[in-house]
């Protein structure tokens, strides 16, 4: 597995993207997330302390892994930067998983051990936010007859933040998972495969402001009721990255009852 895409190309700058399956990738790429999700309103509301709170996220990735994007459940897209000595490094990435590893997903001993209070209120605000769009999204799926790629996390390295490298790569990097989910379906011998209903969710205005500024489609908009919530986090908004049929998007919307508002 082998796509990449050049975003800048200088003599003594040049960042890519790049698909990739490689575990180490994977390894690399969470060192990103420990950094830039430290000061995330949700983990901070969830594990409080911040020591116990880095090593938490850096324990969760390494349970994901396990769960939903090792052997091919998951897929990655990551940046990387060569400098003028030739020297490449992660600065950011993209995760989707499309497959679960129950098994795996059943043993949360390494998480409890970490943080076992925060890990109970992370989890039970897992719970109440997959409760109030996954069997919706599910549902849709089906009935156009694809499958759901479910965003996970998408991080970029604080030196990098505000250059534009954000903007450009979300969307092509999704566009690069999508592509290959329809190839694994032509090679599980289906004719005609479309492509999955690609989606993420935001819990806070930063986040949605960006992901609207990227070119994803707002479907829907959940007031939170879970038993985690602050000012930070009042709301959750629900995004498809543009499918290539306009009616997906009706059908979603039409689930959530969610009615979008005219630009001024």
């Amino acid at each position: 597995m082998m796509t990449t895409k050049i975003l800048s190309d200088t003599d003594d700058n040049k960042i890519w993207i790049e698909l990739s399956n490689k575990e180490s990738d994977w390894r690399e790429c969470f060192k990103v997330v420990v950094r830039s999700f430290h000061d995330d309103p949700f983990y901070r509301s969830t594990h409080p302390d911040p020591d116990k709170r880095r090593r938490f996220i850096a324990t969760y990735m390494d349970w994901l892994y396990e769960c939903i994007f090792k052997d091919d459940r998951g897929l990655l897209v990551v940046i990387k930067r060569q400098d003028a000595t030739g020297d490449a490094q992660i600065i950011g990435g993209m995760a989707n998983t499309v497959d679960e590893d129950t098994d795996a997903s059943d043993d949360d001993t390494p998480l409890r051990e970490v943080d076992a209070e925060g890990w109970k209120r992370h989890s039970q605000r897992d719970e109440w936010e997959w409760s109030q769009y996954f069997p919706k999204l599910s549902k849709v799926a089906d009935k156009v007859n694809t499958t759901l790629m479910h965003g996970v996390f998408q991080n970029i390295d604080d030196g990098y933040r505000g250059k534009g490298i954000g903007t450009r790569f979300v969307m092509e990097s999704v566009k690069m998972m999508s592509d290959e989910i329809v190839r694994r379906k032509r090679r599980a011998g289906l004719k005609n495969p479309k492509p999955p209903l690609a989606y993420c969710v935001c819990d806070h205005q930063r986040a949605r402001n960006f992901t609207k500024k990227c070119g994803f489609i707002e479907v829907a908009e959940i007031k939170n009721t879970s038993p985690l919530k602050n000012d930070q986090l009042a709301r959750l908004w629900l995004f498809l990255y543009p499918p290539d049929d306009p009616s997906w998007v009706d059908l979603v919307r039409k689930e959530f009852s969610y009615i979008e508002h005219p630009k001024l």
